[in-house]
């Protein structure tokens, strides 16, 4: 499966900042003489990735989330469709897709910016995520196949593989797809959809988790029991290791973010 982002104040501006003039050929298709405000990580964008709303919104998304534009830092959709050699239209397209993820604001007649990362409060997205990951996992042990089963085993060795690279957003996308998986093989719709607006408010404290948690090794081990449980088709025992799974993410980031 594809891996599929409160209340926030105005974050202060930053200053004008340069970014390196494109250097690769599919750079050509930009201006190369423009000064830029944004801090656009050029290289990441290749020819094919030119002119698509849905990619310029992964692009930012990713950025965002990988902290490559930061909170508080202006967004100018003119450049975004300098950089991605569009109109404005597919960049306002993905703007708003980022505002509905809580991942940008917009203050009406002024500009659009990087929202703050808000943790006074993560357990009103985690306590539902949780409850509805039990429940999704509980649902899941009616319809599960040997084939997903191993799907499952694959997914979590590519995810304790991915712990020993230095490449955090993949281990960040690996247990998405592992904890997305086994909600689609509940089969339950409306638990999908809603797992999947959690997540996209709660994407930047995943990363953060898997950028600095000292624990992730005992993520792989959660996984493991996980699936020995659902393999066993045990409708009590399973459901109980996710919740506390995705609880011990809560307690990794209040470590994290000095939460009392």
């Amino acid at each position: 499966m594809d891996a599929a982002a409160q209340p926030f104040c105005a974050a202060k501006f930053l200053s004008k900042r340069m970014v390196a003039w494109c250097g690769a050929a599919h750079h050509s298709l930009i201006n190369q003489s423009k000064e830029f405000t944004m801090p656009i990580p050029f290289n990441d964008i290749k020819p094919s990735d030119m002119g698509h709303s849905d990619k310029i919104y992964n692009f930012l998304c990713r950025w965002i989330v990988e902290g490559k534009l930061k909170s508080g830092e202006k967004i100018m959709d003119t450049e975004i469709a300098s950089a991605f050699n569009v109109s404005r239209t597919p960049v306002r397209e993905a703007l708003k897709r980022l505002e509905a993820c809580k991942l940008i604001i917009t203050i009406p007649g002024k500009e659009t910016l990087i929202s703050p990362i808000n943790t006074s409060n993560i357990d009103q997205w985690y306590d539902p995520m949780a409850v509805l990951q039990q429940l999704g996992t509980k649902l899941a042990i009616k319809n599960i196949t040997e084939g997903d089963i191993k799907e499952l085993k694959r997914i979590n060795a590519d995810f304790a593989h991915s712990l020993k690279e230095n490449d955090i957003f993949k281990r960040f996308n690996l247990d998405r797809v592992f904890h997305s998986k086994i909600i689609s093989i509940s089969q339950n719709e409306y638990i999908c959809d809603f797992c999947s607006v959690l997540f996209m408010h709660i994407q930047r404290l995943e990363y953060a988790h898997f950028k600095k948690s000292p624990y992730l090794d005992e993520s792989v081990q959660a996984h493991e029991s996980i699936i020995n449980a659902i393999e066993l088709k045990d409708d009590y025992l399973a459901p109980m290791l996710m919740k506390e799974h995705w609880n011990s993410t809560v307690l990794s980031l209040k470590s994290i973010f000095s939460i009392t």
